[in-house]
């Protein structure tokens, strides 16, 4: 379990502008680990968590993309019903709140999913969660 920066960009709510962000990124060799796209009338939210951060954040900048730098905890869970519903309990005995979460799986029958957790307490709930 880690904790590691997610970057949230804002972009225009429009054909290409999440094209275009990518294609930066993979111009300079930056990896996308997780990634979430909340949508709003004139504008999207793109949350993701990259291998190179720091890297993405000059990109970006550059760019004269808004990015707002935050923290989230990468969890490893087990694909099988209720794996999520575990860790969120041992969240919420604890009054930890999950503010929101992403993740997947890399094929159905993989064992592990990987998620991303944005939190009340980061440094909390990675302790609850590693014990």
């Amino acid at each position: 379990m880690k904790i590691r920066k997610q970057l949230s960009i804002f972009l225009a709510n429009k054909p290409g502008a999440l094209s275009r962000a990518g294609q930066a990124l993979r111009e300079a060799n930056i990896n996308i680990l997780g990634i979430t796209v909340s949508d709003a009338v004139d504008h999207a939210v793109v949350r993701f968590v990259v291998d190179k951060p720091e890297e993405a954040i000059k990109i970006f900048e550059e760019r004269n993309i808004l990015i707002i730098e935050g923290e989230v905890l990468e969890v490893l869970i087990p694909n099988t019903p209720g794996g999520f519903a575990e860790l969120a309990a041992k969240l919420a005995e604890k009054q930890i709140n999950i503010n929101y979460a992403y993740g997947s799986v890399l094929a159905s029958d993989a064992q592990q999913g990987n998620i991303y957790l944005h939190v009340s307490d980061i440094e909390s709930a990675k302790k609850i969660l590693d014990s």
